[in-house]
């Protein structure tokens, strides 16, 4: 035991002595190198044994979150559960490919259940079972049609079938209920509400639209638009969505013609839109003066001839008795009347005004903003009659305050930081620490003593130490540990030295 520790402390010797030989500076690099290469390892073992987690499912029913654990149970994948259950979290570098398997499984199946399930036949069914059952997958597949809209987070689809009929009169219509849970902050308009009452009757064998009720999870009504009966709130707020389009329509195009020639960021547009939403619905007849000639509808002529040759329509007899003979003609003509009918019918969302604004980073000249504002007015198609406004100011713009920074980052619902910041800062510390006590060490560390005598040692004439000539008396050895000395302390040596003098001359 003995001799083989003394046979290894033989090997380290060597890198002993190079270290003994080495510089100071030297020394602090190595052992900072040392420092670096260690803390990367602990951060790579810490990130290794902590993966940064993410969603792989959110929002999920508890059915499908326990088959969707114990699918990823079964393929050893490890998870996190958050948000009460509901969603899943896995190791980033695995989300993409665990996702690919858990939909090769049918997974999640969202608690819904659609026409796979008469991949499962059984014999011995009667035929109500294999009629509740389709209606059981087709109102699964609707619902997951509807799950697809980007405002609807959960959906449920009852469809109800009624009985059929030998009779044709006595048939009646299915009918369907829609609930509808929107996402946070979200609002179907009315024509989504329309496509999804469509949508479910045109799935549906003879059902009509209007057979379809469509709430959401507050209670309100969302089929009234479908059936006619929309409510005043309903108008006033498509009314506004209408609006609101047009003024963003208009700022985006504006921007986009300013923007390339002041640069991105440069330019700020508002615009506010007067609109008319009433509809109208006029007709108009207009009589005018007829056409010379006129236009003629009907004519009749009617002629009569008396006399003795023939026969006599008609006999004058003058105050002699004589007789006189004539001929009498009529003609009854009817004119067409000069009549202008129109009908006209003025659609809602009428412009009755603009008001817009614009601002531009800098400094304008006035002709200059004259010039803008001629551009936006022909933009805008302004007109004086109607009233538009538009206004161009120049100011700087203040720069946009960045975003204020912090140490660590702010723990996000979405993912799963890893829990080891402490780990690190406590684990930096105390490797700092210890770099600096090895500095102060490295300082302090007092001059090697070595025995010899003054008279080995010659001084220049400027004081500064010089080597001695090797002699007989003294060994290789410490005339290498001298020239060392003298190479990497040359003031300690010099101090130690002039001691020596000092302490021979008294």
């Amino acid at each position: 035991m003995g001799s083989s520790l003394k046979s290894l402390q033989d090997q380290f010797q060597p890198l002993r002595q190079v270290w003994s030989n080495m510089q100071a500076g030297k020394r602090v690099a190595i052992v900072l190198a040392a420092a670096a290469v260690f803390v990367t390892l602990v951060i790579v073992a810490i990130r290794a044994g902590n993966p940064q987690y993410v969603p792989l499912y959110t929002g999920l029913e508890e059915r499908d979150a326990a088959e969707l654990v114990a699918a990823l149970r079964d393929a050893g994948v490890g998870y996190r559960l958050a948000e009460n259950g509901t969603a899943v979290f896995v190791p980033q570098a695995d989300v993409h490919q665990v996702r690919l398997e858990m939909a090769a499984q049918g997974l999640p199946k969202s608690g819904v259940v659609g026409f796979e399930i008469f991949q499962q036949y059984s014999f011995g069914g009667t035929d109500f079972e294999r009629n509740v059952k389709y209606v059981w997958a087709l109102q699964g597949e609707i619902t997951r049609t509807i799950r697809r809209l980007n405002e609807v987070e959960d959906a449920r689809v009852h469809i109800a079938l009624p009985e059929r009929s030998l009779f044709l009169r006595e048939t009646e219509a299915p009918t369907a209920s829609v609930l509808l849970r929107l996402k946070p902050g979200a609002r179907l308009s009315a024509a989504q509400v329309n496509g999804i009452a469509y949508l479910v009757s045109r799935s549906v064998e003879a059902m009509p639209p209007e057979n379809v009720t469509i709430i959401d999870t507050d209670g309100n009504v969302l089929s009234q638009a479908v059936n006619g009966q929309a409510s005043v709130t309903d108008a006033v707020l498509e009314h506004l969505e209408i609006q609101s389009a047009f003024e963003r329509n208009l700022e985006q195009r504006l921007v986009s013609m300013l923007e390339p020639l002041y640069g991105k960021g440069k330019a700020l547009v508002r615009v506010k839109a007067d609109m008319n939403f009433d509809s109208e619905e006029e007709t108009l007849e207009v009589y005018e003066e007829p056409v010379p000639g006129g236009v003629v509808r009907s004519s009749s002529t009617q002629e009569e001839i008396s006399g003795t040759g023939g026969s006599v329509s008609a006999t004058v007899v003058d105050d002699n008795g004589e007789t006189i003979q004539y001929t009498r003609r009529s003609a009854d003509v009817s004119y067409e009347l000069n009549r202008t009918e129109r009908h006209r019918i003025v659609a809602p969302g009428r412009v009755l005004g603009l008001s817009v604004a614009v601002w531009i980073d800098g400094d304008l000249a006035p002709d200059e903003t004259e010039k803008v504002r001629n551009t936006v007015l022909a933009a805008i198609a302004g007109s004086s009659e109607r009233g538009d406004i538009v206004t161009v100011e120049s100011m700087p713009f203040q720069a946009p305050a960045g975003p204020e920074l912090s140490f660590g980052d702010a723990p996000d619902s979405a993912t799963e930081r890893p829990r080891v910041h402490y780990g690190y800062l406590v684990a930096g510390a105390l490797l700092l620490s210890a770099l600096l006590m090895t500095m102060l060490l490295l300082r302090r560390r007092p001059a090697p003593q070595l025995h010899m005598s003054p008279a080995e040692v010659a001084v220049t004439a400027d004081g500064e130490a010089s080597l001695p000539v090797p002699t007989p008396d003294v060994s290789d050895r410490k005339y290498k540990e001298i020239e060392r000395l003298a190479k990497d302390q040359p003031a300690e040596f010099a101090k130690l030295l002039r001691g020596w003098l000092d302490e021979g001359d008294s």
